[in-house]
């Protein structure tokens, strides 16, 4: 058994710290990390919430890039970063590389460096890429795959709580649907599922996966 379990008052802790500890502030990047860009923080919190929030809670570092910050305090109830989206383009080589990045269409559209970013961030195919906008929801967008987060009574009314600062008491509903445009394969984002998109119908691809088994 090493030394430093052993009787403290005979065995002194090392004065440097052990080699886990260093590497382990060195690689700070090795936290799994969620980066969410949208056009304000009512359109994230409003669309994704939930799943914002779901993360958080398994550990997840979710950093919210918006254009538009007002009401950034709703989202510390997800346990999620606010940053602006100028900061982030001032100082993105301070921010690792997400291991998952969900980002909004309708930013993609209206701004030409969100949308080559994000096409360059799909072909390197390091980070799985996911979608959110109105367009995937009603299903217009048939260029990703339709993903459904079903949401917990306790993160629907987190979610549910966080959208009153943006005066929608409404309650929330109790599936989020967003899209996967990249890399192939289904997301290894847990708790979503994945629902094709296929000509003229759809399938739900999880459950014929396991029909196959």
């Amino acid at each position: 058994m090493t030394t430093y379990f052993a009787d403290p008052d005979e065995y002194r802790p090392p004065d440097e710290p052990l080699p886990l500890v260093a590497f382990l502030a060195e690689h700070r990047h090795l936290v799994y990390r969620v980066a969410v860009v949208g056009d304000s923080v009512a359109e994230v919190v409003q669309q994704i919430g939930g799943w914002i929030f779901d993360q958080s809670a398994l550990g997840w570092h979710v950093t919210v890039i918006t254009v538009d910050i007002a009401g950034a305090g709703a989202l510390r109830i997800f346990g999620a970063q606010s940053v602006s989206l100028a900061e982030a383009e001032a100082n993105g080589s301070e921010y690792p590389q997400p291991h998952v990045l969900m980002a909004s269409t309708s930013l993609c559209r209206a701004n030409p460096s969100v949308r080559a970013a994000v096409g360059a961030i799909i072909r390197g195919k390091k980070t799985q890429v996911l979608l959110f906008g109105e367009d995937v929801t009603a299903g217009q967008n048939q260029t990703v795959r339709r993903i459904e987060h079903p949401l917990s009574s306790a993160t629907a009314a987190f979610k549910s709580h966080a959208t009153c600062s943006f005066g929608d008491a409404s309650v929330a509903a109790s599936v989020e649907v967003f899209g996967h445009a990249g890399r192939c394969g289904v997301p290894h984002v847990p708790g979503v599922r994945e629902v094709a998109w296929y000509p003229g119908r759809r399938r739900d691809a999880m459950n014929a996966s396991s029909r196959r088994r």
